[in-house]
């Protein structure tokens, strides 16, 4: 087969050799599984935080710098290997807990057994609302301040299926 005068005329084809198609052909293979991953940490405003809305988030959960000393009672890290770190604890009536996502994607600290896969993942007090984070994003901190003493028990909406769960005690 030959060329006509205008395959080779045109700019790309004059510069389009047998190894420019292959290293052209191996960056986009190699960038392939980058692309592939984009969709393992959801965005800043994922599902999670606008199926619950923010009104809850802010009328429950407070900014961590408006703490007063002494009031932090336990921090509580949200990590990438999908776990509350430490995931048991217990803390004096009063005392607040801050959770810190220091991990690569987006968590939730949820009490709510209506949001729930397996209702035994929440316990509340008697009294006390059910109420969620929404999203707590990658380098977020959110707190709560435990005025009931008894068991809690939370999980993370998106990573509930992996036993993202954790525990607080309220003493009196």
């Amino acid at each position: 087969m030959s060329k006509s005068s205008s395959d080779n005329d045109h700019p790309i084809a004059q510069n389009l050799t047998r190894r420019t198609v292959l290293s052209r052909s191996a960056a986009v293979a190699a960038a392939l599984p980058i692309v592939g991953l984009a969709g393992c940490v959801p965005p800043n405003n994922g599902q999670f935080g606008n199926q619950f809305g923010q009104n809850q988030f802010n009328n429950q959960f407070g900014d961590p710098s408006q703490i007063q000393n002494g009031q932090v009672g336990l921090f509580v890290n949200l990590t990438n290997q999908l776990r509350f770190d430490p995931q048991h604890a217990t803390i004096n009536r009063g005392q607040t807990v801050v959770w810190r996502n220091i991990s690569q994607v987006v968590h939730t600290v949820t009490f709510d057994p209506r949001l729930a896969r397996d209702r035994r993942h929440v316990i509340l007090p008697r009294g006390v609302q059910p109420f969620t984070t929404g999203d707590v994003v990658p380098g977020q901190s959110v707190n709560f301040q435990f005025t009931v003493p008894g068991e809690y028990r939370y999980f993370c909406i998106p990573h509930e299926r992996q036993n993202m769960v954790g525990s607080i005690r309220v003493v009196v």
